[in-house]
């Protein structure tokens, strides 16, 4: 076997297609970059996302990102909830960092958006 012949080549490897993995990789889409994402859940399992219950919090650089990448436009209004304050905490311990949105002069912290839905569009 000629293992020249069997090589691989990618500019970038991706390890998980996860919301985070599967964005940076689309976010190469207009290069000529060869990029590879190594995910051990099949391609169509990936493509139709099952709903888990699952929320993802994000700021509003990661929803600038996903208006870039044409995602945002897609997830119905109804079903992104806004985050007006938030609460840090850390274990057992009896001190905790609150913020509020009126703290930052922006009309929310962040969102809150369904995991499936932001999977499905990327």
């Amino acid at each position: 076997m000629n293992l020249k012949k069997n090589k691989m080549i990618f500019d970038i490897a991706i390890i998980g297609a996860g919301p985070v993995g599967i964005a940076f990789a689309c976010s190469f889409a207009k290069t000529n970059m060869k990029i590879a994402i190594i995910e051990k859940q099949s391609k169509k399992i990936l493509a139709n996302p099952k709903i888990d219950g699952r929320e993802i919090a994000l700021t509003h650089r990661s929803a600038d990102i996903l208006k870039e990448l044409n995602v945002w436009q897609n997830i119905p209004a109804k079903l992104i909830t806004t985050i007006k304050e938030a609460r840090v905490l850390n274990g057992n311990s009896k001190y905790f960092l609150d913020f509020t949105h009126q703290e930052l002069q922006k009309e929310c912290l962040g969102y809150l958006i369904p995991n499936n839905l932001i999977r499905k569009y990327l």
